[in-house]
């Protein structure tokens, strides 16, 4: 189930949404580069986007993300 475009601040405050979307960044290189994730997060919303997702079954949240 869809439940929206979170701000960063919003994924911080949402540890598993937040852990979701590092585990998915962390397949790239620039993922594992902790500044640069820091500001890819804070500018969520901007030229990239995270889209929040939730299993109606279970309750596990699901982060993606796409960037222009």
């Amino acid at each position: 189930m869809y439940l929206g475009q979170p701000s960063g601040d919003q994924l911080r405050a949402n540890r598993e949404a937040y852990d979701a979307l590092l585990a998915d960044i962390g397949r790239f290189d620039w993922g594992r580069d902790e500044d640069y994730v820091h500001d890819f997060i804070d500018g969520l919303g901007g030229t990239h986007v995270a889209y929040l997702f939730e299993c109606p079954r279970c309750g596990r949240q699901l982060v993606r993300w796409d960037a222009d």
